[in-house]
């Protein structure tokens, strides 16, 4: 009677120490962030401006985004077309984090301010998901 209760007690433990290890895992894995795409947005005065709602992204930009005449309006706008049709590929998709497309026109004019910002919004994603990310 001793050696059933002992082994009843053991097994007990090793449910308990088992589900204690899963739960513990569990809460370390993060679920995939879902990314917003409608940054792009139509003023009044019919002028442009991006509007980014990740709240992670303010304290990336300010720490590595280049000053805006760094690179030229032709540089920004011609980055971003390819990096906006690797996101739009990517929104089409029913898996991953992006969820919706960005609708860029590349005949639009944006001015350089929302180049500039779109472009280190896909430089601060891909420090997020990897270099590789848009390929």
């Amino acid at each position: 009677m001793y050696l059933i209760l002992e082994e009843v007690a053991m097994k007990k433990v090793a449910f308990l120490l088992i589900s204690l290890f899963i739960l513990g895992c569990a809460q370390n894995i993060t679920p995939p962030r879902s990314v917003s795409s409608n940054i792009i947005h139509e003023t009044d005065d019919e002028q442009h401006e991006i509007v980014i709602l990740d709240p992670e992204f303010q304290s990336w930009f300010v720490t590595n985004a280049k000053p805006i005449g760094f690179y030229s309006l032709r540089f920004y706008e011609s980055h971003n077309i390819r990096y906006v049709t690797a996101w739009n590929q990517k929104a089409r998709n029913t898996y991953g984090p992006i969820t919706n497309e960005i609708n860029y026109d590349p005949n639009e004019d944006y001015g350089m301010e929302v180049n500039y910002k779109l472009y280190w919004y896909f430089k601060y994603i891909e420090s997020i998901y990897g270099r590789y990310f848009f390929l």
